[in-house]
C-alpha cells in the first residue's frame, strides 16, 4: 500500500507541473518498483518490455507518428482540407466532414486545422460562436471512437490483450450516435447553397493526399487478415503504416530526408517514449503488489466495478486533458479489481475518450475558441448533453454485450 501511495503522490505531482506523460508514467512506475518489490524486480518488468508483442506495439505507435508528421511537415494537411472542401461543396457536409477527416491525423491541438473552415463554411449556414465551437470539436474527433490507428486504441487493446477490430465493434453504436447527436444538435435544419469557399479549384488535390492514409488503414486491415499467422498484429500494423509513409514521401516530394525528418521530430518520439511508459506503469503496477492493494480497498468500499469503469477513465482523462492518460492510469487499477475483457476494454476507451473530449485542458477545445474568439464555456450548452448521450451508448453496449 506505501508503494501504491507513494507512486500515485509521483503522478499527481507530474501532472500537476505539466511534465511529459512518458516522464510521468516511469517515474511512478519505478517508484512502485522501488517500494513494493525493490530494484530487482526491475530485471523482470524490462523482460516484459522486450516481448515481441510489446515491442510491435511500440513500433506500430511510433509509425503512426511518423505519418502524421509527415502530413504535417509536408503541408499535405492543407492540401487535404482544401480537396474535401471543393468535393462536398455542401455547407453542412463540409463542416461534418472536414474536422472528422482530419481527425484521423490526430496532432495535438489538430483542430486549429479545420477551424478556419468550420468558421468560415458555418458563417454560410448561419452557426453562431458556440455552434462553430462544438461541431469542430465533435466532428474533429468522431473518427477516434473507430480508427485502427489511433494510439489510444492501440494502446487499449495491447494492455486487455484483445482484438483491436472486436473493440471497434463494439465502440459502432456509440459512434453512431455521436454523429447522429453532432448533426441533430446544431446541424439540423440549417440551410446553405453550394459552398462559395476560396478552396474551388482543389479536388485534384484530394486523391493525391487522401490515399497514403488509404492505403496505411487498408493494408494493416489485410495484412492482419491474410498474415496473421505470422508475425503478431501489432507488426502487421505497422506494416500497413510503413507503406502509408514511402507513399506519402513519394507523393509529398519530401523524399527520404522528410522521413527523417518526420521520425526524429517532437512528436513522434514522444509518442514512442509515452507509449513504452504506459506498459512499463501497467506492469510496475501489478509487480509492486498495487493492483491487489487497490482491490483490497475498492472491495472494503463496496464500490461497482462497472461504476468505476466508467468513472475512473473518465475523471483521469477530464483533469488531464488526455484520454491516453485517461487509459493508463485507470488500467492497472481496474485490472486489479475487474477481469478487463473486449467488452471492459471497449467500454474503458469510451470513458477515456469522452472525458477528454469534454475537458477543459483539452487542447483543441482551447484553441478553437480562441480562434473563434468564442466565450470558452459557451460550447459545454451543447457539449455536455452530447456527451452524456453517448456515454449512455457506450453503457447499453457493454451491458447488451454482457448478456
Amino acid at each position: 500500500m506505501f508503494a501504491l501511495i507513494v507512486g500515485l503522490a509521483v503522478l499527481a505531482v507530474a501532472l500537476a507541473f505539466r511534465l511529459p506523460l512518458w516522464f510521468a508514467m516511469f517515474s511512478t512506475g519505478f517508484m512502485m518498483i522501488l517500494l513494493g518489490s525493490g530494484f530487482s524486480a526491475l530485471i523482470g518488468v524490462l523482460a516484459a518490455l522486450a516481448r515481441l508483442d510489446c515491442f510491435g506495439l511500440f513500433v506500430a505507435a511510433y509509425l503512426v507518428s511518423v505519418l502524421v508528421s509527415l502530413y504535417r511537415d509536408a503541408g499535405m494537411v492543407d492540401r487535404l482540407a482544401q480537396g474535401l472542401v471543393s468535393a462536398l461543396r455542401r455547407p453542412r457536409l463540409v463542416v461534418m466532414f472536414v474536422p472528422a477527416v482530419l481527425g484521423v491525423l490526430s496532432i495535438p491541438g489538430g483542430a486549429l486545422m479545420s477551424a478556419p473552415v468550420v468558421d468560415r463554411v458555418g458563417e454560410e449556414l448561419g452557426l453562431g460562436k458556440a455552434e462553430k465551437l462544438f461541431v469542430n470539436i465533435w466532428f474533429r474527433h468522431l473518427i477516434f471512437l473507430v480508427y485502427p490507428l489511433s494510439s489510444v486504441i492501440l494502446v487499449t487493446s495491447a494492455l486487455a490483450d484483445v482484438n483491436i477490430w472486436s473493440m471497434i465493434i463494439r465502440n459502432f453504436p456509440a459512434f453512431c450516435v455521436m454523429a447522429s447527436v453532432g448533426y441533430f444538435l446544431v446541424l439540423r435544419g440549417k440551410r446553405g447553397g453550394a459552398s462559395r469557399s476560396a478552396f474551388l479549384n482543389a479536388r485534384e488535390d484530394l486523391l493525391v493526399s487522401l490515399l497514403p492514409l488509404m492505403l496505411a488503414v487498408f493494408l494493416s486491415l489485410v495484412f492482419q487478415l491474410f498474415l496473421g499467422w505470422m508475425l503478431p498484429p501489432y507488426f502487421l500494423i505497422a506494416g500497413g503504416v510503413a507503406v502509408g509513409i514511402a507513399a506519402l514521401a513519394v507523393f509529398s516530394k519530401t523524399g527520404v530526408r522528410g522521413v527523417a525528418r518526420s521520425a526524429l521530430s517532437k512528436l513522434s518520439l514522444e509518442v514512442f517514449a509515452t507509449t513504452v511508459g504506459i506498459v512499463f506503469l501497467r506492469v510496475a503496477f501489478s509487480v509492486s503488489g498495487a493492483s491487489s492493494a487497490v482491490a483490497e480497498v475498492v472491495g472494503s468500499a463496496g464500490l461497482g466495478g462497472w461504476v468505476l469503469l466508467i468513472a475512473l477513465p473518465f475523471v483521469f482523462s477530464y483533469l488531464t486533458g488526455n484520454s491516453l492518460s485517461g487509459v493508463a492510469i485507470s488500467y492497472p487499477i481496474l485490472e486489479g479489481i475487474i477481469g478487463i475483457g473486449i467488452s471492459e476494454a471497449a467500454l474503458l476507451f469510451d470513458s477515456a475518450f469522452l472525458g477528454y473530449l469534454s475537458s477543459p485542458a483539452h487542447m483543441c477545445y482551447v484553441y478553437t475558441a480562441q480562434y473563434l474568439r468564442a466565450n470558452f464555456t459557451s460550447g459545454y450548452k451543447y457539449m455536455v448533453p452530447a456527451t452524456a448521450l453517448v456515454l449512455l451508448a457506450a453503457v447499453l453496449t457493454y451491458v447488451f454485450a454482457r448478456v
